[in-house]
């Protein structure tokens, strides 16, 4: 919803949230799962680096792996449920485009996850409520950078003719 706002055609938008809501639903959890999955074994790795850290020889190696990883899996986080509410793809497709499209647009995602680091230091240092209100705007907020790119997007598709 906060993609139609950002090009003012919010419309009714309780209504549009529930309807957009109800399509995306069982794809949205088959996506939701896996991610929750990978960011449990991100978190186990991330647990296991950090206390056996300068231990072992392979550790700077397997390091920058689970940093790349990290990198890719928030990428990943940022791009793919915009990716859904616009277009229609198989799951896979889905990570697949939404990792491409982070990395063909660094300078977007980098902007998107500064939002993001900063609503986070907003909230853990500065004023915890705002997290009641911080992520819709993170949300809008990324909505703005976001429908440039879906724009485009949108004009690259091929016609079916």
């Amino acid at each position: 919803m906060t993609l139609k706002i950002a090009k003012n055609e919010e419309g009714a938008v309780t209504r549009a949230f529930f309807r957009s809501f109800k399509e995306n639903f069982r794809q949205a959890t088959m996506v939701w799962l896996i991610l929750l999955a990978v960011g449990v074994l991100l978190g186990i790795d991330g647990y296991i680096f950090y206390h056996m850290r300068f231990e072992n020889v392979l550790w700077i190696l397997g390091t920058a792996v689970f940093m790349v990883a990290v990198a890719a899996y928030a990428i990943v986080l940022m791009y793919i449920f915009p990716l859904m509410a616009r277009f229609d793809n198989t799951i896979w497709a889905m990570f697949k485009n939404s990792l491409m499209i982070g990395m063909r647009f660094l300078l977007c995602t980098v902007l998107m996850a500064l939002i993001y680091f900063v609503m986070a230091v907003v909230v853990i240092r500065i004023f915890t409520p705002a997290v009641i209100f911080g992520e819709g705007l993170c949300a809008l907020l990324c909505s703005y950078l976001l429908s440039a790119i879906l724009v485009l997007l949108e004009g690259n598709i091929p016609d079916a003719d």
